[in-house]
């Protein structure tokens, strides 16, 4: 086996001498894949004067396993970020774009939404996105350019981005709890009493006013005048029935 040959030479030999990058060790690169990490960088700059934007470290990835080069998703995005600084440091921008756009997906589809959903943005802007999980999911991870948990998450826009958002669905728990008030409490009852019920379940829920009294209306998580009314147990629900004097 050729002797191993450092991700940190190959950054010398492309962005020049004094460059130090510690992550990049640990991709020890055999001599005579060396060629092969010039001809990637060479393909990352063709492809960006062909579409005017700098590379996202998917498509670094991409172009290295053509050049059959295979790096992880850390390496792509530290060498596309190298790659980027070399024209920093030069003060050289030749095709970076007025816009970079943000692409969003969302797993399962109609799980959730996220805010904002996608778009085009400034470049060296922060973007902050959000999550959103539908009724009965939660938010699980981010993927794409930002891996994580962290919600909300704020990305800089120094290239195109590109991130799914993944939910999961949530455990139903075994009862949903009905709680209900009469309010005065002298003005009347309700039946049934407060209880826990089965998701899904219809109850019939009556006010009775006391003497003296009459029915006003419902508020909380049912509102209206109907008595009695049935409500349908998707949740823990609070009901209080309002009397008023006859």
């Amino acid at each position: 086996m050729p002797r191993g040959f450092g991700i940190s030479s190959y950054m010398t030999t492309l962005f020049g001498r004094g460059h130090q990058s510690p992550e990049w060790e640990t991709w020890p690169v055999a001599k005579e894949d060396r060629i092969k990490t010039l001809r990637l960088e060479n393909a990352v700059e063709e492809d960006e004067k062909k579409n005017k934007s700098w590379a996202a470290p998917s498509k670094v990835k991409q172009l290295a396993k053509q050049e059959g080069l295979d790096i992880t998703d850390e390496q792509a995005k530290e060498f596309a970020s190298l790659h980027k600084e070399r024209f920093d440091r030069k003060g050289k921008h030749p095709w970076e774009p007025e816009f970079y756009p943000v692409s969003v997906a969302v797993r399962p589809p109609g799980a959730g939404s996220v805010d904002p959903p996608g778009g085009n943005f400034k470049p060296h802007t922060a973007v902050k996105l959000t999550a959103i999980p539908a009724p009965g999911y939660v938010f699980d991870q981010w993927t794409g350019e930002y891996h994580g948990p962290a919600n909300p998450i704020t990305l800089t826009m120094d290239w195109p981005k590109d991130l799914t958002a993944h939910f999961k669905k949530t455990t139903p728990p075994v009862k949903y709890k009905l709680e209900v008030k009469a309010t005065p409490k002298s003005g009347g009852s309700v039946k049934p009493e407060s209880g826990e019920y089965d998701p899904a379940t219809k109850v019939t829920i009556t006010a009775t006013p006391a003497t003296g009294y009459i029915f006003d209306r419902w508020s909380g998580d049912y509102e209206g005048k109907d008595n009695p009314t049935i409500i349908v147990m998707d949740g823990d629900k609070t009901i209080t029935a309002h009397f008023k004097k006859e």
